[in-house]
């Protein structure tokens, strides 16, 4: 890749609180994000993700696991579901091809499931920081 692409453009040129909408994104546009073509010169572009905050509609129903920082892991960690129609905080974009979502909006620490992104709808992506 050459150069950024769109999505990735007009979330660089975001001032902090503007955000954009987008009804569907893709693995690409979102790796891309992760990982813009500035990364390749300084890894520290990687980092840009974090000034981020970006969040989609589950289109259906997804089980979450949360675990409580207890050891072992395999019998800390609660389950529920998440509904459809849900927001969700899209935490990070894997180079497998999804993405780890949370639906805990209000002290988020990591992602409690892996889905593929086009599992998502009605995007936004809001700049938190420069």
């Amino acid at each position: 890749m050459e150069e950024n692409y769109q999505l990735v453009k007009d979330c660089f040129a975001l001032e902090v609180g503007q955000s954009l909408t987008r009804d569907i994104i893709s693995f690409d546009d979102l790796f891309n994000l992760k990982y813009p073509v500035e990364y390749f010169d300084d890894p520290l572009w990687g980092d840009r993700w974090y000034n981020y905050e970006i969040t989609a509609m589950t289109t259906n129903a997804h089980e979450m696991g949360v675990w409580n920082g207890n050891h072992p892991v395999e019998l800390n960690i609660a389950y529920h579901m998440c509904a459809p129609g849900a927001t969700v905080l899209v935490w990070m974009v894997s180079r497998l091809g999804d993405v780890g979502i949370t639906d805990n909006l209000i002290d988020a620490r990591g992602y409690a499931a892996r889905i593929n992104p086009d599992l998502l709808k009605n995007w936004t992506i809001k700049k938190m920081r420069k």
